[in-house]
């Protein structure tokens, strides 16, 4: 069985090299889907933050070996992430991976992953656990216990483990994105693994560049947010996630081993 992952490349100058070193060795083949312009959110952001990543990086890197590059320019991101799953398909992998350039794992986690999905081929999907950096990798954001952060009937379990996403698609069912990174099918295996997620390892540009490109920039006041939440955070500052406050209580020192791609 062939498995492959696939990654956005805007503007992931930052991260997009190592996220490539991490998923190198356990895959056929790694997408890059690369667009010179943000999705459509924001009309204003396609004139005010084209894509300034050089995908040379990636045409001259070591890792090219197993790379396709896929450039378009998508409107949503439905649209993008669909559109890795139609070539992945036509290639004839079995499954796909989404592995967000500032997304990490443990290489030992990365292989029972893939175990995990071959010992248990028939799921529409697979879901990991995430938590998620704040400023950079030595902050971690703390959730609910319990958070109401779902996915059918899976729910995070909140503290450090902030989220669960689905990560793993099944491409020999007929499956498609119809909700950011969410797939159509109901038949899904949740993975005890989780990923470290650099989602707001991030300087105070990038962030806001970050707010105005999004997928969610419509679902909150991003401005204020940014002046509230990010330029004036201490340890102090509490509800600090963009759209649903409460399901990012606070952030912590973190003073665990990293995936070693990220030490």
């Amino acid at each position: 069985m062939k498995f492959a992952t696939y990654v956005l490349a805007y503007n992931q100058d930052k991260w997009i090299m190592k996220n490539l070193e991490n998923a190198y060795p356990h895959v056929d083949r790694i997408y890059v889907m690369y667009s010179k312009l943000p999705w459509a959110f924001n009309p204003d952001a396609r004139n005010l933050y084209p894509n300034n990543f050089d995908i040379n990086l990636i045409k001259d890197s070591k890792y090219r070996d197993k790379i396709t590059i896929i450039e378009g320019d998508w409107i949503y991101e439905n649209d993008q992430r669909n559109e890795a799953l139609k070539k992945a398909r036509e290639d004839g992998m079995d499954y796909l991976m989404v592995h967000d350039a500032d997304e990490f794992y443990f290489h030992e986690d990365f292989e029972k992953l893939k175990k995990i999905v071959f010992d248990n081929p028939d799921y529409d999907s697979y879901i990991t656990k995430l938590c998620v950096f704040w400023k950079s990798f030595k902050y971690i954001l703390v959730a609910p216990k319990c958070n109401e952060y779902s996915n059918g009937s899976f729910y995070a379990p909140g503290g450090r483990i902030s989220g669960i996403a689905e990560t793993v698609v099944n491409l020999n069912h007929n499956l498609a994105y119809n909700n950011i990174r969410l797939v159509s099918g109901y038949n899904r295996y949740m993975v005890d693994i989780v990923y470290y997620h650099g989602s707001y390892v991030l300087n105070d540009e990038e962030v806001l560049r970050k707010i105005n490109t999004l997928g969610h920039k419509n679902d909150f006041d991003g401005e204020k947010w940014y002046k509230e939440k990010w330029l004036n955070w201490t340890l102090e500052t509490k509800n600090l996630h963009p759209m649903s406050p409460r399901e990012w209580l606070y952030a912590e020192e973190f003073n665990e081993e990293l995936p070693e791609v990220l030490c």
